[in-house]
């Protein structure tokens, strides 16, 4: 009596199908985690914008506040660089200044300390809006851009603020 043989392992077909599915997959899995990073980076890039554009715009904001006399702008101009004075004499002149795509603050005549970091400035503008017998006041503008390393596609954001003097 003869049995009938059982096949063993598998046809050609089956193991190219096999193959194939497993490369479908797993060049979806590499899309998803290429995409997933270039998001992670995106975010990154646009917090570090937010979060060193807060942090500029609000110490300009407090010091213009504290300032006891804005030196530069002059009443009703616009500069790239603020100067004032501050209650501390051995603090002044404080200055902010735009220089070669970094924002830099300067007390007393010291050394220029660079307030981004990683990140450019395009574009600063102080501009005196004081009205006739009132108390200093300044317009600020801080354009920034950062840049996703993976992509290096540029983001850009514009901050504004608006301060006068606490006398």
């Amino acid at each position: 009596m003869s049995f009938p043989q059982v096949q063993k392992g598998f046809t050609l077909i089956e193991v190219l199908l096999y193959i194939t599915l497993v490369v479908v997959l797993m060049g979806a899995l590499g899309i998803t985690f290429f995409v997933t990073l270039q998001s992670g980076e995106k975010n990154e890039a646009l917090l570090e914008v937010e979060r060193q554009g807060a942090f500029v715009m609000d110490m300009i904001i407090e010091d213009i506040r504290e300032a006891r006399a804005i030196i530069t702008p002059a009443t009703s101009t616009t500069d790239t660089t603020l100067s004032f004075d501050t209650a501390s004499t051995t603090l002044n002149p404080t200055q902010y200044l735009f220089i070669d795509s970094t924002l830099y603050k300067q007390q007393g005549g010291g050394i220029q300390e660079p307030l981004t970091h990683t990140i450019m400035v395009n574009e600063v503008s102080f501009e005196n809006i004081t009205a006739p017998d009132a108390p200093s006041t300044l317009r600020i503008m801080l354009r920034l851009t950062g840049e996703d390393l993976v992509s290096s596609q540029e983001y850009q954001r514009t901050f504004y603020g608006t301060a006068t003097l606490r006398q």
